[in-house]
């Protein structure tokens, strides 16, 4: 049996039944529920009885973790993780017309 406080947003699980994997998203435990959201983009809502019925078990994050946002392959072959920093903060056109970068 599962409590509240062992449920941490973030964290993976796949279903065992039906092979669904998913994330918890929020944790409620005055309201009584815990938001999922499964690879595909849908969101469900459980009790803590319903979550303890399920057959689970935690998984690591997928590789491929564009799943629930939509990101389409094209632009994630764009993505890099290289930011552009102007060199002057203390200029507010540098947002507008940045400077030699």
């Amino acid at each position: 049996m599962h409590t509240y406080s062992e449920l941490i947003i973030g964290n993976w699980y796949k279903s065992p039944e039906n092979e669904d994997i998913f994330e918890i998203v929020a944790v409620d435990a005055k309201d009584d529920y815990i938001e999922i959201q499964y690879f595909n983009g849908e969101i469900a809502e459980l009790d803590l009885n319903s979550w303890n019925e399920l057959h689970i078990a935690p998984i690591a994050t997928p590789e491929d973790w564009s799943g629930p946002y939509e990101i389409s392959k094209e632009d994630l072959e764009n993505y890099t993780e290289n930011v552009i920093h102007p060199k002057n903060w203390d200029n507010p056109l540098t947002f507008i017309e940045p400077e030699d970068l």
